[in-house]
């Protein structure tokens, strides 16, 4: 398989907006009571620094960012390394950022506060890890940014993966959302070279969902949709109709569902083995005929590959049928090919004269085809009606538009001939040669020398009867008949 329908778009699983209120709660109150606290205790933000804060607050509630940052960014560089003051002023800059949409600049100063935050402890363990998802989120979305380099996208692979497997490492309780966070991240880097897709990387992503899918009763739609999109790029194809299976029950009215269902069946009916390939098309068949049960699935080029479906195992009446009723209605879309496969399918069914009946209706939809008097011609030779099938092998002619006219050359002489028709025969078997299926075609001069001896001797008999004749020398003695050309059998495949 060589396409990847199953796309996903990383997002922060927490608003900016969301992020920093949890890290104000934690963090900032501390602030505001900074003047009473006593400089020994490990809280401790200066006198001057609150003052400043003070002069940033009314910035930022004016929603001034680019000021606010500059206010802090000064402060920022007085601070003591891994003092809780500048954990605080991070934390500051991250809000002022964020809330700006600028995740890339808060990249620096989320490293900074988990950095301190390691060694210190100022923050509570659920919101330094807290952060740490929110960082692995802007890591993996900062990946997928277009114009990034191989190296550069592997770095933020790399810091994403890190931060995402040290949640779980560190986590007392470790949740679906960390799984499913890991799982992510591990199935981009697996996909971002599409010539070569890290199979060991997905086998890992995978066994993340899993896991975390054991984690919880309901599962989320977007866990079983990575799943999908793991399986899908394995190469696991059972595997994806198992898992779709699934979702089209507790999702019915997701066309995309019952889409991805039917081409996953399709593609598992090329298998060579008959049994699995019919199998698969039954699957394929009940797939569409559930979905439409339910309005999904009823366009003409889904009805068309209902149609197909049946084809495949052979079902030629309801193939016949459902074409039929879908060309006249509208469902199946009014195109040459489709009449063309309705003839088929009367054909395998042995009802020649209906399928010429399909063709000739057709004729009358696309009045500029000689394709569809060359394919009537040859049903009406089928059948033995000849001079049917010489009339429509000229008009195939005359009106063009055929995929191989020397193929419609190399037979017309031969009705023409078995017509008596001598003159046109030689007419056109001197124009088949023109074309180089009259090459593969053995018989062809044999049956010009036979046209020549037959116009000769019907020339001869008309001197005779007027008097006029000389006894036949050897040579314009009749020559022997050609046998008739086998007429190529109509395609039966759609």
């Amino acid at each position: 398989m060589t396409s990847y329908p199953f796309r996903f778009t990383p997002a922060l699983r927490r608003s900016g907006f969301a992020l920093l209120a949890l890290l104000c709660s934690a963090v900032l109150p501390v602030v505001g009571q900074a003047q009473e606290t006593p400089k020994s205790e490990k809280f401790y933000v200066s006198d001057k620094v609150s003052e400043e804060l003070g002069k940033v607050r009314p910035v930022a509630e004016a929603k001034k960012w680019d000021e606010a940052i500059a206010m802090i960014e000064p402060l920022i560089k007085t601070a003591e390394p891994n003092s809780f003051e500048l954990l605080t002023l991070c934390n500051y800059k991250i809000q002022f950022l964020l809330n700006k949409g600028d995740t890339s600049r808060a990249i620096e100063p989320m490293e900074i506060v988990l950095a301190i935050a390691a060694q210190t402890h100022y923050l509570d363990v659920g919101v330094e890890l807290e952060m740490m998802q929110n960082l692995a989120n802007i890591y993996l979305m900062e990946s997928q940014i277009k114009g990034r380099t191989a190296e550069q996208q592997k770095l933020y692979y790399t810091k994403a993966a890190e931060n995402a497997e040290r949640i779980i490492q560190r986590s007392h309780k470790i949740t679906p959302d960390n799984r499913f966070l890991y799982g992510q991240i591990l199935y981009y880097w697996a996909m971002s070279v599409p010539d070569k897709i890290d199979k060991e990387l997905l086998k890992k992503a995978l066994e993340q969902i899993d896991q975390g899918l054991l984690l919880i009763t309901r599962p989320k739609e977007q866990q079983y949709q990575l799943r999908l999109a793991i399986l899908w790029a394995l190469g696991d194809s059972e595997g994806c109709g198992e898992l779709i299976e699934l979702l089209v029950k507790q999702y019915p009215n997701s066309k995309t569902y019952w889409q991805q269902l039917q081409q996953i069946y399709f593609n598992l009916a090329g298998d060579k083995d008959p049994k699995k390939s019919y199998d698969n098309n039954i699957r394929a068949i009940v797939t569409m005929e559930r979905a439409q049960a339910l309005g999904q699935l009823n366009s003409p080029k889904d009805n068309l590959l209902l149609v197909v479906a049946y084809y495949n195992i052979g079902r030629f009446e309801r193939v016949s049928e459902l074409l039929q009723v879908g060309l006249k209605n509208g469902s199946i879309e009014d195109d040459q090919k489709n009449w063309e496969y309705l003839a088929v399918a009367y054909q395998e069914i042995n009802q020649e004269l209906k399928a010429i009946e399909v063709l000739k209706e057709a004729t009358t939809h696309f009045p500029k085809a000689g394709s569809l008097h060359f394919k009537i011609a040859q049903l009406y030779s089928q059948i033995n009606k000849i001079e049917q099938a010489y009339d429509e092998g000229v008009k195939a002619l005359a009106l063009g538009n055929i995929e191989s006219p020397g193929v419609v050359y190399c037979l017309l002489p031969y009705w023409a001939y078995e017509l008596k028709k001598y003159d046109e025969a030689l007419v056109a078997v001197n124009k088949a040669s023109e074309y180089p299926e009259a090459t593969k075609d053995t018989q062809l001069a044999r049956l010009k020398t036979t046209i020549l001896a037959a116009i000769k001797e019907r020339e001869f008999l008309k001197s005779v009867n007027e008097g006029t004749a000389l006894p036949p020398s050897d040579d314009q003695q009749k020559q022997p008949e050609p046998k008739q050309q086998p007429e190529p059998k109509q395609p039966k495949s759609v």
